[in-house]
């Protein structure tokens, strides 16, 4: 498993899962990473057939050359390689020649909804006549292309992201499948002795209403949109005591509190640290808030769900295909905020009895339909049959 990984999240708790389902069926699996120690978050030690290894690479990884990614895969003698990718452009096209030239195969998994292409166009010559080829797009599109050639099989964990993958980048369909990612609806459940607890660990009362979000502090998950998004919400109702919770890590936590302290929201926002107890957060949630601009399907949507949190959420990639009826959730524009602004008040005006319900909706419909034994069990078996393991 070679992994290109600065900062933890779902991409790096869906390997950990996948690793644990592999090796109790017998592989022996190794996380190979890449510049950063992330991975000794995921609990693994002790865990039989699953070991980590790190690798410093003697220069910046786009630098390095098929030879460079050859030499250092010989330090591994294993049949398969898999690689999780977190964004369309991890790493780079060298390594997966190098990759498919090391191992007897190699597989992808694709976490992320690839850049969509720009429009074709192209200038006209002999005054209009004759149209000219669009060179310029060709161009574009062909290092997008030559990504699809190393991996024999590639894995993607929502249909957006496949349909992608196909359309802005030429990947051929045959390639690819199709995988939802899944989570423990066991260990992602409602508990009000959770949220009592929470809440008064973050000095909020019972009766307040809470949104907040759990994921990284980076520009994809754009929390700066919903930390707008809730200033003007507590300037329209300023009666009502509405909090937000915000969970987690990554290189914009500054920037973040930045914010909240230039926004006059000290009071009313808390940003707190990763957490390896992420289901205990949901529980003391209303309402959970994705203003992400790019996804490929998000765990902590599922997870929040799994808890009875009603969600929030932008329609950006797999995200319409887990919330794909109005009564589990809202669904809102990317990089909108009056849209974000109107759901977040259409929540806030929800009578509570009326918000279990859709809680217990949006539980129920993760529990059935994203259920974490089945997917991984899925992917396994995918895996197992290209591996021929």
């Amino acid at each position: 498993m070679l992994t290109v990984a600065d900062c933890w999240g779902g991409a790096e708790i869906h390997t950990v899962a996948l690793c644990r389902t592999l090796a109790a069926r017998g592989a022996e699996v190794t996380i190979v990473q890449l510049g950063h120690d992330v991975y000794e978050r995921g609990a693994l030690n002790g865990c039989a057939n699953i070991r980590l290894a790190r690798v410093s690479a003697p220069r910046p990884l786009s630098d390095l050359t098929v030879l460079d990614w050859v030499r250092l895969f010989r330090k591994w003698k294993g049949t398969a390689c898999l690689q999780p990718k977190g964004t369309f452009e991890t790493v780079s096209t060298q390594f997966d020649l190098a990759a498919r030239l090391s191992f007897k195969t190699f597989t992808t998994i694709e976490h992320l909804a690839c850049p969509p292409m720009p429009p074709k166009s192209s200038r006209r010559y002999l005054g209009g006549l004759l149209p000219g080829l669009g060179a310029w797009w060709y161009r574009l599109l062909l290092p997008r292309y030559l990504r699809s050639l190393g991996p024999r099989r590639i894995i993607c964990v929502s249909e957006t992201v496949r349909t992608r993958l196909a359309q802005h980048c030429a990947f051929p369909l045959r390639k690819m499948v199709t995988v939802h990612n899944g989570i423990d609806s066991r260990a992602f459940r409602p508990s009000a002795e959770s949220r009592r607890r929470i809440r008064d660990t973050w000095g909020i009362a019972q009766n307040a209403l809470i949104f907040g979000s759990v994921g990284r502090f980076t520009v994809q998950k754009a929390h700066h949109l919903a930390l707008a998004a809730f200033k003007q919400l507590v300037c329209k109702h300023p009666e009502q005591d509405l909090r937000w919770v915000l969970v987690g890590e990554g290189p914009l936590e500054q920037e973040l509190v930045n914010i909240v302290r230039d926004a006059g929201l000290g009071e009313r926002v808390q940003i707190l640290g990763f957490t390896d107890r992420p289901w205990e957060v949901y529980s003391g949630l209303d309402f959970f808030v994705l203003s992400s601009v790019n996804e490929g399907l998000p765990l902590a949507l599922l997870e929040a769900m799994a808890c009875g949190c009603s969600p929030i959420a932008t329609r950006v990639g797999g995200v319409p295909e887990v919330l794909d009826d109005s009564s589990l959730g809202w669904l809102v524009e990317p990089n909108d905020v009056p849209d974000l602004v109107s759901a977040m008040e259409a929540a806030a005006l929800t009578l509570p009895d009326v918000r279990v319900q859709m809680g217990r909706r949006a539980r129920g419909h993760v529990a059935t339909r994203f259920d974490a034994e089945t997917q991984y069990s899925r992917l396994a078996d995918i895996l197992q049959q290209e591996w021929k393991l």
